[in-house]
Order: C-alpha cells, then sequence, then structure tokens
C-alpha cells in the first residue's frame, strides 16, 4: 500500500518540475533542489517496496520501516498540496518560504528514512507492467458533506437497518462512480457518523491497493481486529481464523457473547478475481447479522462479481454551486492552516 502512495508522489513531483513554467516554480524560493532530493529519494525507496511489503507480515520492524514511510508521504503529499493552492493564489512571500521550509525538513526525514532502508537488505522486485497502476491513499477522515446529504442520510440508513432473519451476513454495499467524483468522500462522511460510530461494535478502513491481494487485506481487517502476532507460515489461514474468532467472540475455543458487529470500507477495489473475493469475505460471514462492508469501485462488473447489484449505488456529478463551495471551503482550510504555521 505504501507502494502505491510513493508512485502517487513520484507522479506529482514529476508534474510539479515538467508543467510548471520558471516563474511559477520560483514562487518558492530554493524548492527545485530539494525537489531533485524527494524525487531521487523515493525511486530508490519505491525500488524496493513490494519486497518490503511482502516482508512486513512477518518481520515488525519493517512494518514500522513502512508506517513512517507511510507517515511521511502523507505529509509531503499534504505539502504539495499547500503548494499547489500557493501558485494558483500567489501569496505572500513568507508563505511561500514556510512551504520551502517544509519541503527541507520533509526531505531531510525521508533520507533517514531511506538510510534505514539500506540495512533490511531489500530485494528489488521487477513487476510486470500491468501491475503499475498508481492508487491514491485516503483515510477516514472528512466532516463536510457538500451536496451529498441525500447519499450520506440513506447510505446511513442502509448501514443502521439490521434486516430480517433471511438477510446475509456481511451485507457488500457497492458504490460505483467515475474517478474523483465523490465515492470516498461520501464513504469517509458516513464512517465518522455517530450514529454509525455507536451502532457498530468495530469499524475498520482499509484503502485497497492494486493489484487486489487478498492476503494483505485479511491481514489489515487482523490487525483492525487487533492481531498482534503475525503468522510465519499459511498466514491466510491464520489470519482468517483470527478473525473468526474475534467476531464470533471465542476465547480458548469457548462462545463467550454475541457475534461482532462489524463495518468494514474497502476504499478503491479494482480487478479481484472471484476466488479472491471469496478468500476476503469467508471469515467475515460469522459476523453477527447487521455488519455491512461498503466498496467503492470504478468498475460495475466489481460489483456484479460480488452478487450484489441490488445493493449498488451509482454516484453522480455533484451541481456546479456544490462543486463552488467545496472549493472554497478547501481554499480557507489550506489558507488558515498556512498562516497559523507560518
Amino acid at each position: 500500500m505504501a507502494e502505491a502512495l510513493v508512485g502517487v508522489l513520484l507522479d506529482r513531483l514529476a508534474s510539479i518540475t515538467l508543467n510548471k513554467v520558471d516563474q511559477e516554480l520560483n514562487l518558492v524560493i530554493g524548492v527545485d533542489k530539494e525537489i531533485e532530493n524527494l524525487t531521487r529519494t523515493l525511486k530508490a525507496i519505491q525500488a524496493v517496496l513490494e519486497d518490503a511489503e511482502q516482508r512486513q507480515v512477518q518481520e515488525a520492524s519493517v512494518r514500522l520501516w513502512l508506517n513512517n514511510l507511510k507517515e511521511v508521504s502523507d505529509e509531503i503529499d499534504d505539502v504539495l498540496d499547500e503548494w499547489s493552492y500557493e501558485i494558483l493564489k500567489h501569496a505572500a512571500n513568507f508563505h511561500r518560504h514556510g512551504i520551502a521550509k517544509k519541503i527541507k525538513d520533509l526531505s531531510e526525514r525521508l533520507a533517514l528514512i531511506d538510510a534505514e532502508r539500506q540495512t533490511y537488505q531489500f530485494h528489488y522486485i521487477e513487476r510486470r507492467s500491468e501491475q503499475l497502476i498508481k492508487h491514491q491513499k485516503t483515510s477516514s477522515v472528512l466532516d463536510k458533506s457538500f451536496g451529498r446529504e441525500y447519499e450520506k442520510e440513506s447510505l446511513v440508513s442502509k448501514l443502521l437497518n439490521d434486516g430480517g432473519e433471511e438477510e446475509s451476513v456481511p451485507i457488500i454495499i457497492p458504490i460505483v462512480g467515475m474517478g474523483g467524483i465523490g465515492k470516498t468522500t461520501l464513504c469517509q462522511l458516513v464512517y465518522n457518523d455517530k450514529r454509525v460510530k455507536d451502532h457498530f461494535d468495530n469499524r475498520i478502513w482499509i484503502c485497497v491497493s492494486e493489484p487486489f491481494e487478498e492476503i494483505q487485506i485479511v491481514a489489515a481487517i487482523a490487525q483492525g481486529l487487533g492481531i498482534r502476532d503475525h503468522p510465519a507460515s499459511n498466514a491466510l489461514e491464520t489470519y482468517s481464523q483470527y478473525i473468526i474468532s474475534c467476531i464470533k467472540k471465542i476465547d480458548n475455543g469457548e462462545k463467550k457473547r454475541d457475534e461482532t458487529k462489524f463495518l468494514i470500507v474497502l476504499d478503491g477495489v479494482r480487478n479481484p478475481t472471484e476466488s479472491q473475493w471469496e478468500q476476503v469475505i469467508k471469515p467475515l460471514r460469522e459476523g453477527a447479522r447487521g455488519s455491512r462492508i461498503l466498496v467503492t469501485t470504478r468498475i460495475e462488473k466489481v460489483a456484479v462479481m460480488m452478487g450484489v447489484a441490488s445493493n449498488v449505488i451509482h454516484l453522480e456529478m455533484l451541481s456546479e454551486d456544490d462543486c463552488r463551495s467545496l472549493f472554497f471551503h478547501f481554499a480557507i482550510c489550506i489558507h488558515w492552516k498556512g498562516n497559523k504555521e507560518s
């Protein structure tokens, strides 16, 4: 999953250096050198990330290293957003200097992570070209609905309705729509709704990388449920059994209390096979009635493959007024944050 985020950052850095005219680049004094450093370091890290992500399942130190990388990468992404906005509005010089300092600091932190990388002796694993699909990492944080009030309330209702005895477990609700239309935003809104928080025993947010890898998703669910031991062999089966024991509330072979009612968000699902999807969903069928899985995808056939066509939510474009409100909201937030930090 870190690999996808690093790929996105390299794309953004390349776009900045290639597509901005000299005058715009000079808005942030001395940043071009740091951009070169960031790009060079990210490329060195990217070359070994597949090996690192395979090893993290069994090596806690590698998992910590990847978490540190993700944290710094998220901060780089935020600063690049801030920089892009500064270029648009040609803000005051003191703020441009603040961005330059942030980029320099992040470049130094990333260099330390790169130095630590070399101690692990990761191997470079060449990936097929069709696997090199960049995928933006997402999180569960958002606080404004902007034109999605109806969709939000409708989806919250679907999540809170436990249905009858004939209802399958878990109910899968795919949200389908083109890239950038707001699928992740809608899920963030309902995920953080107090009614939803109070309704479910466990909520887990997973950003799904491309290609779809069932072991990573099952491991992420197990980690969200609190697993501490990481299996050395037969990892998929071990994680699945842990998930079952958690959601069935089994301890030392004895059932303790009612099953866990969970909400899992799988954000950005692309092209799983039926067998891969079955591996993910199989242990989750042991959960309590009323459990839900939200899936965001750009691809209609993903929902068809899951066999839940009747539950699909097709997300439409926002109105022009809602788009304008959303733009001004984020512009004001970025400006306020920048003034507070400078």
